[in-house]
């Protein structure tokens, strides 16, 4: 080993073009691979973790390249994911040596001391085992508080900032803060989440929100981009950030989020031979996550609370407008009341709109618009209703109040809009007046004229153009057009304006998308991407539909929506197989999983929600 580190350092100082003719060379004076036997080696990226964290298992083995998998013993108190295998090339004293990596994710599932029994690997006849680890499991409450940058470890960077070689645990990590930390029920939760990338990726980063149950989810536009210093150590941050609106008091916690990525490690710490693969470093997975948040979410206090307090929450205001003002007795006059300002808009309760007697009214309808700007979710809702007055006289539509909780203030206050006076005037008033019926009387002393009727003798030798089927047909065209412009036109608005609406009209569209990126992953053989559209697909179908955000959607979610439009709960349980088939491919993808079948059982299960009212 030390005159593999020796040649490791000579190597580094030549530079990589001498390293890699140094290599070249060594490739030639090699006569056979090394017949040593096998050794194991097993390593825990950390020796202390909280529950819910997860810890790398790394297991090496040194020797015979044909040696088979690790046997890992029983581990109940850990769930175990495979996360891939790596196989790396020296030359010692002329003889070439292997090394293959297998990588493990464990996840602690209660805290308590635990010890990780030897490995065993088997070679050609002969067995070799690790040495036991051991590893504390921690309550998620000892852990560091939410938000804060976590120390790197002894010798993840020395004091000129050099990377370490081998496995650097420092490469990525992930942290998350939620502000405020004690809001009220309904109050806007900023969820920030940062990803550190200290070395470069060999692909885009695989993202998984955290789970927010308990809250109303609203992402926020605009993803930021910086670089920062932590610990003396350069790294590009990607910053993410999510509203959160709590439903119910009390306490709730907000879930890791995860990152899964492949990171570049050192070419002359690790693998000298990835200068021959056309790069300067290897690839080595990692999946990092932040530490879940706890949130203590206060009740709307009673005090002070308007009767007809309905759950605003916010900073709103209202204002209202009647078009037109003076109108005569059987027309319309439509008055549009406007909510505008910040906070969950889309979770507002309609105002009580005010009815008049001597009137008749219809509500129109409602529409919300989203305004999510500097981080803060906002928004106006609109609602309009019609008055069709019997009577003639003067009215005045009253103010609509609308009671509104001040989470900045702690206060409840009530908005409201200013009196609208609305004249009505009798039909054929206003300038316009009603024709005169009078009757002529006939000179030649006759009081009456009749009017002939007919004659049969009178014969119409003109066909009349409206006899004929074309004359119809070219009266009904230009109708049949003007409609579908109109139809046209309101369904471009509504798509615009209703986003539920927009994503129920799109969910096919782009589940259909998304199987189609997964074919073609499957086709390049990419086994993670194709996994990950292939979810994809399921989930934004099924959220789309039933007008839910994707990140926050759960297997129970997934299933109380089901329950609610009457599906069979075998599509349910067939949903829920897809879904762990595509985790285990993304996450374990030596368990392994049939790919196409598995694209076709994810196509016919879209067919038949589809078919069954979804």
């Amino acid at each position: 080993m030390d005159r593999r580190r020796h040649a490791d350092r000579r190597l580094a100082g030549a530079g990589p073009v001498a390293g890699a003719a140094l290599l070249a060379l060594a490739l030639l004076g090699a006569a056979v691979p090394a017949g040593a036997a096998i050794q194991v080696e097993a390593h825990l990226d950390r020796d202390q973790a909280a529950v819910g964290e997860r810890v790398t298992l790394t297991v090496t083995v040194n020797g015979d390249g044909d040696a088979a998998r690790p046997e890992l013993p029983p581990l109940p108190d850990f769930a175990i994911y495979p996360a891939g295998t790596s196989r790396n090339f020296s030359f010692v004293n002329g003889r070439m040596a292997s090394a293959t990596v297998y990588t493990y994710i464990l996840a602690p599932k209660h805290e308590g001391s635990f010890e990780i029994p030897p490995i065993g690997v088997t070679a050609g006849g002969t067995r070799a085992t690790s040495s036991s680890l051991r590893i504390t499991v921690v309550a998620e409450s000892q852990a560091p508080p939410p938000g804060t940058t976590p120390a790197p470890p002894p010798g993840a960077s020395d004091p000129r900032g050099r990377r370490p070689r081998g496995r650097d645990p420092r490469a990525v990590f992930v942290t998350a803060d939620a502000d405020p930390a004690h809001p009220y029920v309904g109050e806007q939760v900023t969820l920030t989440v940062r990803f550190y990338q200290g070395v470069r990726l060999l692909q885009r980063p695989d993202y998984k929100p955290p789970a927010a149950t308990g809250f109303w989810v609203e992402n926020l536009p605009g993803e930021r981009t910086y670089y920062t210093e932590v610990e003396g150590r350069r790294y590009h941050v990607t910053e993410l950030r999510t509203a959160l609106f709590p439903t119910a008091a009390g306490e709730l916690v907000i879930g890791p989020a995860t990152v899964d990525c492949m990171i570049e490690t050192d070419p002359f710490g690790v693998d000298p031979f990835s200068l021959f693969r056309g790069g300067l470093g290897m690839g080595e997975p990692r999946a990092v996550e932040s530490r879940p948040i706890t949130i203590q979410v206060r009740a709307i206090p009673q005090a002070g609370r308007p009767p007809d307090f309905s759950g605003a929450v916010g900073r709103f205001t209202i204002a209202a407008r009647l078009e037109p003002e003076t109108v005569r007795v059987g027309e319309a006059a439509t008055l549009t009341v406007t909510l505008t300002g910040q906070g969950n808009v889309r979770a507002l309760a309609d105002p009580i709109l005010p009815t008049i007697p001597g009137m008749r009214s219809f509500d129109s309808g409602s529409e919300v618009t989203d305004q999510n700007t500097g981080g803060t979710v906002g928004g106006v809702k609109k609602l309009t209703r019609v008055f069709v007055p019997e009577t003639s006289g003067s009215y005045v539509i009253p103010a609509v109040t609308y009671p509104v909780f001040r989470p900045d203030r702690g206060v409840f206050e009530v908005v409201a809009t200013q009196p609208i006076p609305l004249a009505v005037v009798e039909a054929g008033a206003g300038g316009v007046p009603v024709p005169a019926r009078t009757v002529v009387a006939p000179q030649g002393g006759a009081d009456l004229r009749f009017i002939r009727l007919g004659d049969p003798g009178l014969v119409l030798h003109r066909k009349n153009p409206w006899a004929n089927a074309v004359f119809w047909i070219l009266q009904v065209l230009p109708l049949a057009a003007l409609a579908g412009i109109f139809l046209y036109a309101r369904h471009e608005e509504r798509v615009a304006t209703d986003q539920g609406y927009a994503r129920l009209r799109r969910s096919g569209k782009d589940a259909r998308r998304r199987l189609r990126h997964a074919r073609g992953a499957l086709e390049r053989g990419d086994g993670r991407a194709f996994h990950a559209a292939v979810a994809q697909a399921l989930i934004g179908y099924v959220a789309d539909r039933a007008n839910r955000p994707a990140p926050g959607l759960t297997m129970d979610a997934v299933r109380a929506v089901f329950a609610g439009r009457g599906i069979d709960p075998g599509l349910a349980d067939r949903f829920a197989g897809c879904l762990e088939r595509c985790d285990f491919g993304r996450f374990a993808p030596a368990a392994g999983t049939a790919e196409r079948e598995l694209l076709a059982e994810a196509e016919e299960l879209l067919t038949s929600l589809a078919r069954a009212g979804l």
